[in-house]
């Protein structure tokens, strides 16, 4: 049986809909931050074997394949999504 660890975790900064970060895609909001943990854990990309996100808005489709792809992780690398329903408190 192989282990699993988990090196860390991040978040990006709240914003409310349609405030300043409404310009960005999910990917390119979280990119640097994937980055940020690979760099702060000490491990390299290429051993990153899953990323798994969790979205509060639900950008449809399976934004952490397009995450990871833009964390120039390695294209093997999966991407799984949970996505978190608290979009009514963004509202406000």
């Amino acid at each position: 049986m192989q282990s699993a660890y988990i090196v860390g975790a991040k978040r990006s900064i709240v914003s409310p809909m349609n405030g300043p970060l409404s310009s960005l895609k999910i990917h390119e909001l979280a990119a640097p931050i994937i980055n940020n943990v690979i760099k702060a854990s000490g491990i390299n990309a290429d051993e990153v074997d899953e990323l798994i996100v969790s979205n509060a808005l639900g950008a449809g489709g399976n934004p952490s394949r397009l995450i990871a792809l833009a964390s120039n992780l390695p294209e093997r690398v999966g991407g799984l999504l949970s996505t978190a329903n608290v979009w009514v408190d963004l509202m406000r």
